[in-house]
C-alpha cells in the first residue's frame, strides 16, 4: 500500500527493479488491508502477504490500523515461517534476506536454524533511537540477539547502524551500503507553469520564503522544533508539512499556542511520485530529529535542487557536511533552527555551493544504479 511507503519500501522496490531480471524475489509480508489481494506481482517482486484480515478493513494507513489487525504483527514471526516453508517446497532459495530487524526477522531466524546451508542477509534501515530499539528488544528474551549472531552478512544503511551492528556482537562481516535516490526521477524538469501550479495548490504565496519536510508525524522526527523556531524569523517564512501521523492534532495546537496558524501549513499525506514538483516549488527542506538510520529524505531534496537542514543525529553525518552540503541545527534548540534558516535567507552564495556541492555529491555516490550494484555483489559473494 502506497500509506506504508517509507525508506525502507523504496529501498526494496528500487533494487529489485533493478537486479530482478537476473535474481528471482520472493516477499513476504503482512496482510493488513482487506483492499489488498493475499499474493500478487509489484514490479519484480512476487508478493504473499500473510496474516488474517477483516473484510471491511479496508485502505487502512500507518496511522489508522485497528489495534485487532495491528496484533497480527507479533504473530507475523509464526505467520512468515509457515509461508516461507510452503514456499520452499517449490522453489529452491539462496539467501533469506530480512529488512530491518524486526518481528519477521525471527522468521527468517528460525529458517537458519532449520537450515543451516541457507544463507541469511540482515539488512538494518532502522530510524528509531537505538536505546528505544534495545529497550524493546529486551522483552524478546535475547531472541532478538540471535538475527545479529546468525546472520551470515549484515548490510546498514549508514556508518551507524553498522556500530549498531558491532554492539549487538554480529560475528559476521558488516557491509555499509546506503540508501539511494533515482537521481532521473528527482531531477525532472517542470514547466514554471507546472511549479507555479504547485505552488498554488499548498497555498504559497508571492514572496514567500517556503520551508518543507516529508515526514511521519512522530516524536523521533521533531517536527515541533522547527514550529517553535518560526516566531524567532521573519513573517514570510512558512512550513509546509507533508506527511500523517499520530501527533498531528498536537502539532496543530502548537501552531494554534503559539499564532502560527497562518505559517504551518499541514499538506497531509503525500505520495512518493509526488515528490519531486513539491520539493521544486518549495526553498528549503528541513527535519531535525532525534534520531534518524539514514535519511532518504534529504538526498532526494538535495537531487531536487534545495538546500538541506538537519539535526546532526544518526546517519546524517555520513553525507551532510555542515557548510557543505547542507547546515545542521540542534534538535533540542529551536533558535539554532533559526539561526541556519536565517543563513540561507541572507547569503544567495551559500546556497549556490550547498546545492552544488550536494548535488554532485549524491550523483558519485547516492544513486539507485550505484547502490543496486553493490547490493548485487552482496548477494554474488552470499
Amino acid at each position: 500500500s502506497p500509506r506504508f511507503v517509507g525508506g525502507a519500501e523504496v529501498a526494496l522496490k528500487e533494487i529489485t527493479d533493478r537486479l530482478g531480471d537476473n535474481i528471482d524475489f520472493d516477499m513476504i509480508t503482512l496482510h493488513l488491508d482487506a483492499a489488498l489481494p493475499r499474493s500478487e506481482r509489484i514490479g519484480k517482486v512476487n508478493v504473499y502477504r500473510v496474516g488474517y484480515v477483516l473484510p471491511w478493513f479496508k485502505n487502512i494507513s500507518a496511522e489508522n490500523i485497528p489495534p485487532v489487525i495491528n496484533l497480527n504483527k507479533y504473530l507475523l514471526p509464526i505467520f512468515a515461517f509457515g509461508k516461507a516453508l510452503l514456499l520452499m517446497r517449490k522453489k529452491r532459495y539462496d539467501i533469506l534476506w530480512s529488512m530491518l530487524a524486526t518481528y519477521h526477522s525471527f522468521a527468517a531466524l528460525f529458517l537458519k536454524v532449520l537450515f543451516p546451508r541457507k544463507k541469511f542477509l540482515l539488512t538494518l534501515q532502522e530510524g528509531d533511537p537505538i536505546s528505544y530499539i534495545k529497550k524493546r528488544a529486551a522483552l524478546s528474551g535475547g531472541m532478538y540477539n540471535l538475527v545479529f549472531t546468525h546472520a551470515d552478512t549484515i548490510q546498514t544503511i549508514s556508518n551507524y547502524l553498522a556500530r549498531f551492528a558491532h554492539e549487538m556482537n554480529a560475528k559476521c562481516p558488516v557491509i555499509v551500503v546506503p540508501n539511494g535516490v533515482d537521481v532521473d526521477f528527482f531531477t525532472k524538469v517542470f514547466t514554471r507553469g507546472e511549479i507555479e501550479q504547485e505552488k498554488k495548490r499548498i497555498g504559497k504565496k508571492e514572496g514567500e520564503i517556503s520551508l518543507i519536510t516529508t515526514s511521519r508525524l512522530v516524536v523521533k522526527n521533531n517536527i515541533a522544533n522547527v514550529i517553535a523556531a518560526l516566531p524567532l524569523l521573519p513573517k514570510e517564512v512558512v512550513f509546509y508539512i507533508a506527511g500523517n501521523g499520530p501527533l498531528l492534532q498536537t502539532l496543530k495546537d502548537q501552531a494554534l499556542f503559539l499564532g502560527l496558524e497562518e505559517r504551518v501549513r499541514f499538506l497531509g499525506f503525500t505520495v512518493h511520485k509526488d515528490l519531486p514538483l513539491l520539493l521544486k516549488a518549495s526553498d528549503v527542506f528541513i527535519r531535525t530529529p532525534h534520531s534518524e538510520g539514514f535519511g532518504n529524505s534529504y538526498i532526494e531534496a538535495m537531487v531536487a535542487g534545495i538546500p538541506c537542514i538537519a539535526s546532526n543525529v544518526g546517519g546524517i553525518s555520513d553525507f551532510l557536511k555542515d557548510g557543505e552540503t547542507g547546515l545542521f541545527a540542534s534538535e533540542r534548540h529551536s533558535e539554532t533552527v533559526a539561526e541556519a534558516v536565517t543563513k540561507l535567507i541572507k547569503d544567495e552564495d551559500l546556497v549556490t555551493n550547498i546545492k552544488r556541492s550536494a548535488l554532485e555529491m549524491v550523483r558519485q555516490k547516492y544513486s539507485w544504479n550505484l547502490i543496486s550494484e553493490e547490493m548485487h555483489t552482496i548477494f554474488k559473494n552470499l
